[in-house]
């Protein structure tokens, strides 16, 4: 969706005043530019279909976003490790205890049953 919305952009018209400038006083990297878009000069219409776009400052924006993000939840699950650890070891101590009370019970059972 990003290539097509980035395709789209090109093939509209500018609202940017750099582009109001009439074609006779354009330099000609400009004017090759406007005419063929997508294309430099000098530049084969099979290699401007090949080249790739580069990221543009939004994408570069967004990923440094993104890392920002994903450091500060390692640094946190980080940090927090030793109390999930001991929550760990406390809740599988819990079920120690509710097992040796389970058979105990269980024994006990028997034991007046028979």
């Amino acid at each position: 969706y990003r290539a097509a919305g980035i395709r789209m952009r090109a093939l509209l018209s500018s609202t940017s005043p750099r582009t109001d400038i009439p074609e006779t006083d354009m330099p000609p990297r400009k004017k090759a530019c406007l005419t063929t878009p997508g294309l430099e000069i000098g530049e084969s219409s099979a290699a401007g279909a090949a080249r790739q776009p580069g990221p543009t400052e939004s994408d570069l924006r967004r990923c440094r976003f993104d890392r920002a993000l994903l450091r500060a939840r390692v640094n946190t699950l980080y940090r927090d490790r030793p109390d999930h650890h001991r929550t760990t070891m406390i809740m599988d101590r819990e079920a120690m205890y509710s097992r040796e009370a389970w058979a105990f019970s269980m024994d006990r059972s028997s034991a007046i049953a028979a």
